[in-house]
Order: C-alpha cells, then structure tokens, then sequence
C-alpha cells in the first residue's frame, strides 16, 4: 500500500489520512522539523500540506522537503477549503504539484493522487546502512545544487544556529556583520489573507534580489524577513535596507503596505544597537 506524509495539526492531519486510509497508510507530521528523519524510517509516496494551516511558511516548506535528496523528486500536493482563485495561483507558485480542494470525495482524492505519483515515475534506490560513502559522493551530497545569485535562504529554525557560528567567527576574524529586520505592515486588517501571501513573496523576491551570495536570510513569521550581511558596517547595511525597500515599492506600489527595518552590528558581546 501506498505511503503518505501528511503535514497538519494531529486532528486534522488523521481526519485526512482515515479518509484515505484504505488507499494509503499515513503518518503525520505537524511540521517539516523532523520529516527527513521521517522519510528515513519509510520514504514516502507523496506528501500532503494543510496550506491552510501553514500560512506564510509554506515556501519555507517547499524548500526544506525539496532540499532532503530522498524527497527531491516526491509530489507534494497542497490542501485547501479556500476556493479563491488567486489564492489557489499563487498556492501553484509556491511549488505545488498538484491542489486537493476541499470538500472532495475520496474516490477522487485517491484518483488524482495517483495519478500523480505514476505521472513522476518514482524509482528509489535504496542504499544500505554497511555501504560506505565515498569522499567526492559525500562532498556532491552537501553542495548546492543550484547556485543562484543573491542571499542564502535558510529555514527559520537554523537561522540561530548559523548566526552563533558567525558569531564565533567574528570573534576570531574581527570581521563585522549587520543583522537586518524587515517589517511588513498591512494598515487594513480586512485585507485577504492571498494578497497578503503575495505582497509578502514580492518582498522575498526583493531581498533575493537585492543581496549578495554571502549574505543569508530567512522568513522568520509570517510578515517579516531576518537578514545577515557578512563583512557590512552600519552604513552599509541601511543601504541594503534602503535598496531592498525601494525595490519592494517598485513592485507593489500599493500604500496600503509599510516596510519599516532595524538593524544591529553583530559583536562578539551580541547584538549592539
């Protein structure tokens, strides 16, 4: 039988799954925190996401399943009761392969998903715990594979863990290095929740574009970016501030957003204002 993760609260992560139960076994993740230990234990046919549930860290997500190199080529499918079309378009922009809209009979749920799993042909090689990895295979295994300009963007929970590692680096290298907040408002709290996801994307966009290789960053909730410039002083790092928010307004000149920021030195006493 079939294998599912489905990422969602407990309680609606099981209504789902028994729902599909005679088709698929299930297990449940409430995040993509431990889902690579996860498709270790069993990898899983297809993986499906509450994205309803997941608000603004669904790209964040999308990422961090793609990123496992046993999960690179699963579909993923997003779950949805919204039946806003641009709501669903930008859903299909984040990297969903496919969209279950809710309600839908079971027949038809298990009907398209698969369809998807036989539509990406997925043939696993399973490798054995008492083979040893080579040196240039274990090198290819932690390279990016897709080396774009702009920052490094990683999942928010690693974002601390990188910056006390740059800490220490600082403090050896007596290099220096900003540490950038960006702050999304919406002074209409009627606005709808998929405009919100877009405006929010287009400040993405505008960071990605805006800074430097070295540099990283990191959706830190559900309206703001976390920034760290490598090798920056004050100045120029409101600079980059100031050229990410221009960038940002030259895509969305909707007043309804504000963009404020603050930025802090990184010192080897912790954050200096």
């Amino acid at each position: 039988m079939k294998h599912i993760i489905i990422i969602d609260n407990e309680h609606d992560a099981s209504s789902f799954g028994n729902l599909i139960s005679n088709s698929f076994t299930f297990s449940v993740a409430e995040s993509t925190d431990n889902i690579q230990s996860m498709s270790a234990v069993k990898v899983p046919d297809i993986i499906s996401i509450n994205a309803d549930n997941s608000g603004f860290l669904i790209l964040e997500m999308i990422h961090e399943i793609k990123s496992v190199p046993s999960l690179s080529k699963i579909p993923v499918i997003f779950v949805t009761s919204n039946n806003d079309c641009k709501y669903q378009e930008i859903l299909c922009s984040c990297g969903a392969d496919d969209i279950i809209l809710m309600p839908m009979c079971k027949e038809l749920i298990v009907k398209k998903m698969n369809y998807l799993i036989a539509a990406f042909s997925i043939r696993e090689v399973e490798l054995n715990d008492s083979n040893e990895i080579q040196f240039d295979e274990f090198i290819n295994l932690l390279s990016e594979k897709k080396c774009d300009n702009g920052a490094y963007v990683v999942k928010h929970n690693d974002f601390a863990n990188v910056y006390r590692f740059v800490l220490r680096g600082i403090e050896r290298t007596k290099r220096s290095a900003q540490v950038l907040l960006l702050t999304l408002n919406n002074e209409h709290e009627k606005t709808q929740e998929a405009y919100e996801m877009n405006t929010m994307k287009t400040l993405s966009n505008a960071v990605k574009l805006c800074l430097r290789r070295g540099d990283m960053s990191s959706v830190c909730s559900k309206n703001q970016v976390v920034i760290l410039l490598m090798g920056a002083d004050d100045s120029g790092g409101h600079l980059v501030a100031n050229r990410i928010i221009s960038n940002f307004y030259s895509e969305c000149d909707d007043n309804e957003f504000k963009i404020n920021y603050d930025i802090r030195e990184i010192s080897i006493n912790g954050l200096r204002a």
